[in-house]
């Protein structure tokens, strides 16, 4: 039945209530802690100290000099003391460390993050990866390619 002129326009679904101011302020207080909790699961916008930052790219000459050769940008790595890993960083099997089991006695009050990887241009370089407080161990195979670490203790060799 359609409505007679001057008649006022109804629509066949009803007038959807207007949200409460309370449940306005409470979603968007939801929604922030949610992505909050997100960011500091997967260690987004956490500052690193240097001594915890992984490798940067450094210049090879600091000072000005009269060479005619240009100079040439290097990426420096840390030291690494045979058998041991840092606790933050990327670091390619057989060349940076070396297979084996390791252990890292992360403080229990610290979210430890550990992963083997396989080649860097494969399209799923994941091979394992956990997140973990307190005593961690992993055993790198040597079909691995690259070990990824972030605010972990030391890692030590069995």
């Amino acid at each position: 039945m359609l409505p007679s002129r001057g008649a006022p326009f109804m629509s066949r679904f009803p007038e959807r209530p207007q949200m409460q101011k309370k449940q306005i302020v409470g979603r968007a207080v939801t929604t922030a802690v949610v992505v909050l909790l997100g960011m500091h699961l997967t260690g987004c916008g956490e500052k690193k100290s240097s001594e915890n930052s992984a490798p940067s790219s450094t210049s090879a000459s600091s000072s000005p000099t009269t060479s005619s050769t240009p100079s040439t940008s290097t990426t420096s790595k840390p030291s690494i003391e045979p058998g041991t890993i840092p606790g933050t960083g990327r670091f390619q099997v057989g060349v940076d460390i070396q297979p084996g089991t390791y252990v890292s006695e992360t403080d229990p009050g610290t979210m430890c993050y550990a992963a083997r990887l396989t080649a860097k241009d494969s399209p799923d370089p994941l091979i394992t990866n956990h997140v973990t407080k307190g005593r961690t161990v992993v055993t790198i195979q040597k079909t691995d390619a690259f070990f990824e670490t972030r605010d972990c203790a030391t890692w030590k060799k069995r």
